[in-house]
């Protein structure tokens, strides 16, 4: 079960983009999920973000 949400985890908001409504729909989930509490940032992308800031 936890590497099937890994997996979604992985796969990211990549599958929404090809619905129609992605600009509208993708900020709605960020924010809706930033007031749960939900964390939906994979754990590699945020790896990159911080190696990228600590370059700079």
């Amino acid at each position: 079960m936890i590497s099937l949400l890994k997996t979604f985890k992985n796969l990211g908001l990549g599958v929404l983009v090809i619905l129609p409504f992605s600009p509208i729909t993708i900020p709605y989930i960020f924010k809706k999920a930033q007031e749960y509490k939900i964390d939906i940032v994979p754990k590699w992308y945020k790896d990159i973000t911080n190696e990228n800031k600590e370059i700079k």
